[in-house]
């Protein structure tokens, strides 16, 4: 990016092609490329997925570049490819950016998806992948009734899908669910990556203050198995830096995700006890005037 920016775009693409080669799954490389190389682009990602034919990624760009360029056939091809391959290229925890890859952008990308993921509903009902692709599919569209059931479907055969449930928990929200489920689904979402390392379970919205403490408390054993090494060489610029954030307002925020220790750190940051605490401070303002 800073090469491409700094108008040397060969270097870019020299350096582009190099960490495709290397991780073939990082959609922004894609992306700079494309803009780049315009359709020259085209022959490096036929090379990428002859070297590894399980990844979706050069399949999916292709395709967006032929829709662009009003190729419909010939996208189609490469997009039914990259859908079949999808299912068995995705774990509990995909790493794909969709909206990068504008995967289900446009009528037509979304009918043959449609139909791919159908197929497989009826010939791989048992694969939690297929479930959750579709879910997504009805996501995108905005048919969150029909997404929700197929995500729940997804972690029904698949109880450790951590990506299905934070789909799952987007859709609480925005379906408006009770409370009651949206903390089961946090809670959830946190017992499977208590360090927050693929997700950001949402401990500052749990209004079941008891059950949010059990559940770092149970946490907080996995997590000691593994202990913080406290005899690294100290980077003193770094940690003046963190103590600064920490102490800005206006950064507070991001604390709010950080690893969380002990039932205290998780019960100070919710936003219940912060109402409680703001309550307070309202009551003794109004005691004072």
């Amino acid at each position: 990016m800073a090469l491409h920016e700094t108008d040397a775009p060969d270097k870019a693409a020299r350096t582009l092609t190099a960490s495709l080669r290397e991780s073939s799954g990082y959609d922004p490389a894609y992306a700079l490329y494309l803009e780049i190389k315009g359709a020259d682009a085209i022959e490096y990602f036929d090379k990428l997925y002859q070297l590894d034919q399980f990844e979706e990624r050069p399949l999916i760009w292709k395709a967006q570049h032929l829709l662009d360029q009003g190729k419909i056939e010939e996208a189609m091809v490469h997009y039914k490819k990259a859908y079949e391959l999808m299912p068995s290229s995705f774990g509990r925890v995909e790493s794909h950016c969709f909206g990068c890859e504008s995967v289900f952008k446009g009528d037509q990308p979304q009918s043959i998806a449609e139909e791919i993921f159908q197929n497989m509903l009826l010939t791989q009902a048992e694969v939690p992948q297929v479930h959750y692709l579709m879910g997504y599919l009805r996501d995108y569209q905005e048919r969150e009734t029909e997404a929700l059931k197929h995500l729940q479907d997804a972690v029904e055969l698949d109880p450790d899908y951590l990506n299905a449930w934070k789909k799952i928990e987007s859709l609480s929200k925005r379906m408006q669910m009770d409370t009651v489920t949206q903390d089961q689904l946090i809670l959830k979402i946190y017992a499977l990556d208590p360090l927050g390392k693929h997700s950001s379970p949402a401990l500052h919205e749990v209004r079941d203050l008891k059950k949010m403490w059990h559940a770092v408390l149970d946490n907080r054993k996995r997590i000691q198995v593994l202990p913080k090494d406290t005899q690294v060489y100290p980077l003193k610029a770094s940690a003046q830096q963190i103590a600064a954030l920490a102490t800005n307002p206006l950064t507070t925020y991001m604390s709010y995700e950080d690893t969380v220790e002990h039932p205290a750190e998780a019960l100070i940051r919710n936003r219940v006890i912060e109402k409680i605490q703001d309550l307070f401070v309202q009551l003794s303002h109004s005691e004072n005037i």
